[in-house]
């Protein structure tokens, strides 16, 4: 098995566990914390078995399969975060999503934009 295979036999593990926990309970909280523990364990699983033979081995790592990696415990991060910060009531539960909607939609503005973090704070305000 090579490098690449190796990495990607993980990434599908790593799906399949979390698709597994997702069936495990209906508690939305308990599982966004569960799937970050898993996908954070399989991320410094990659970072600490990364040995490069050469600097493209080491671009190609970084560029296509350490970011592939490392976006899943920042989303789980922020889901958990999301689902622990949610109010009750069901009017509560809307407003606080359209406003979380907006501060993701903010924030790809800027990302999509290339605009500066100070810079893009200001014209979103």
């Amino acid at each position: 098995m090579n490098y690449n295979e190796q990495f990607n036999h993980l990434f599908l593990k790593m799906r399949e566990e979390i698709a597994a926990i997702s069936l495990a309970s209906s508690n939305r909280l308990l599982l966004a914390e569960q799937a970050y523990l898993t996908v954070s364990g399989n991320y410094n699983q990659v970072n600490t078995a990364a040995s490069f033979d050469s600097l493209g081995a080491e671009v190609e790592f970084y560029k296509k399969i350490n970011s592939a990696f490392e976006s899943e415990p920042t989303y789980f991060a922020e889901l958990y975060y999301m689902f622990a910060s949610m109010p009750d009531g069901k009017k509560e539960i809307i407003k606080y999503i359209k406003n979380q909607l907006e501060q993701a939609s903010k924030f790809l503005f800027c990302l999509s934009n290339d605009l500066p973090s100070f810079e893009c704070h200001r014209k979103t305000q």
